[in-house]
């Protein structure tokens, strides 16, 4: 590498290195005020401190690459670097081509950050705010704990499994902090498992109002029911690292398709218990995910009594024939034109296309892919854009360049992108989202390639 090329990279990254840092942790602190305002803790807020962190990093590197090759090359253009050069019959080639190779490998990184990095912070901030739960459903026997109920806290003075004694609970009500203090208390969780309530014997309730600054008496408790929603495991695209999004987008394709055996489903895939009747038929089953069934009971009524049939897994499938067909694992089949069983087998195979149909599964996923790979390229595309333009605009004043470039961007990509992200929302089929998305640095490429092409050859 040349020493033009080295001088010119040096300047490129020590403002991408700045521009880094203090977009990162302007956005970093929008994230804070942001878990704040959604009621955590003290302590959970110091754990998820780190994973907070990398969330901008999908936006801020490209942003940060214009700015770093907009103000890299107006102080080239501002001090008369360039005019020097080209009198001494250097391309501009030499300057322009390093860059673009750098921008290159920030546009690899960008793809494993927010493939994995970003998603990986998503699972770990969301598991982090659950920990407190968990962690208050297994207790065991012991003395002096403390636990943080996003946003509301429980002291307890002994426990014994989820009877606790000595329990003072405090949270905020209607911009006043309510304290209720116990001589006992016991934990119970909800059937669908995303609700715990508390419930308190033999206590009293004092709160504290901010604007008087004093402290009331709110009278005894006995028997008294707080109910607490635990944070989900919510199944979205952006919880998942890109192989694994890919996995489910094979899996959703293969239930479509008619096809129990193909990849095993994920998190994303549609789950839950399930009992279904149709005709002379009904099927129990502990749980349903996609085409498989576990724990299946099938009960077929026959004259004279009924027959059932168990097995530990079913699955529902198409075969090439077009008649959906039950599989009991063991032995047994039924099929959609079975007299009995056929009404039940039809209705489960129309479910489960509705099911996936109606819910966009395979346009979420697929957009999330396009999306993460779109601001990767963006790394590029911005590069691309951003050398030329202090070289076509010959300003004196380095911002000028950045200030032009931070316009064009706006129609250029963004508006493509977001209107990508707003399709797919709306439920339009692929590949129509990701043509939006790919659609910002088809133009800021192309308006960056031409300029770049126009000012070479000049040079």
């Amino acid at each position: 590498m040349g020493i033009l090329a080295r001088y010119v990279l040096g300047e490129v990254l020590r403002v991408l290195a700045f521009a880094l840092v203090i977009f990162t942790g302007v956005f970093f602190l929008f994230g804070l005020f942001g878990a704040v305002r959604q009621g955590l803790g003290m302590l959970q807020l110091l754990a998820i401190l780190p994973y907070l962190l990398p969330y901008p990093l999908p936006y801020v590197l490209p942003f940060s690459a214009l700015l770093a090759a907009t103000l890299a090359f107006g102080k080239l253009v501002a001090e008369n670097e360039v005019l020097a050069l080209r009198a001494c019959g250097v391309h501009l080639s030499t300057l322009v081509v390093p860059v673009l190779l750098l921008a290159s490998v920030l546009a690899l990184g960008a793809v494993y950050v927010n493939g994995e990095v970003v998603p990986y912070c998503h699972r770990r901030k969301n598991d982090t705010v659950r920990a407190s739960f968990e962690a208050l459903l297994n207790l065991g026997n012991g003395s002096a704990a403390r636990f943080d109920l996003h946003g509301r806290e429980l002291y307890i003075g002994r426990h014994q499994g989820r009877d606790l004694e000595d329990v003072i609970f405090i949270h905020e009500v209607e911009g006043r902090r309510v304290k209720l203090m116990a001589r006992s208390a016991s934990v119970s969780l909800s059937e669908e498992g995303d609700r715990i309530t508390l419930r308190f014997d033999k206590g009293s309730i004092t709160t504290f109002d901010h604007e008087t600054g004093r402290w009331s008496d709110g009278g005894v408790v006995d028997g008294l029911y707080v109910p607490i929603d635990i944070p989900q495991r919510t199944a979205r695209p952006e919880y998942l690292p890109t192989r694994l999004v890919e996995s489910e987008l094979a899996a959703v394709r293969s239930i479509l398709g008619g096809s129990a055996s193909g990849p095993a489903p994920g998190s994303l895939v549609l789950e839950g218990t399930l009992t279904r009747t149709a005709g002379d038929a009904t099927l129990e089953a502990a749980r349903w995910a996609g085409r498989r069934l576990e724990s299946v009971r099938l009960t077929l009524r026959v004259p004279g009594g009924e027959a059932a049939a168990t097995a530990p897994v079913a699955r529902i499938e198409r075969p090439a024939d077009g008649v959906p067909v039950l599989s009991l694992e063991g032995g047994g089949a039924f099929r959609g034109d079975d007299p009995a069983a056929g009404p039940l087998v039809r209705a489960l195979d129309a479910e489960v296309e509705t099911r996936y149909r109606e819910k966009d599964v395979i346009t979420r996923l697929v957009t999330e892919v396009h999306r993460r790979w779109s601001l990767a390229a963006a790394c590029l595309s911005f590069v691309l854009l951003g050398v030329p333009i202090p070289l076509v605009l010959r300003q004196n004043n380095r911002l000028v360049p950045f200030f032009v470039g931070l316009v064009a961007i706006a129609p250029l990509y963004y508006v493509p992108f977001f209107a990508g992200d707003v399709l797919a929302r709306q439920g339009f089929a692929h590949p129509l989202p990701a043509i939006a998305m790919w659609g910002g640095n088809a133009l800021c490429g192309g308006v960056g390639l031409a300029l770049v092409v126009r000012v070479v050859r000049r040079s």
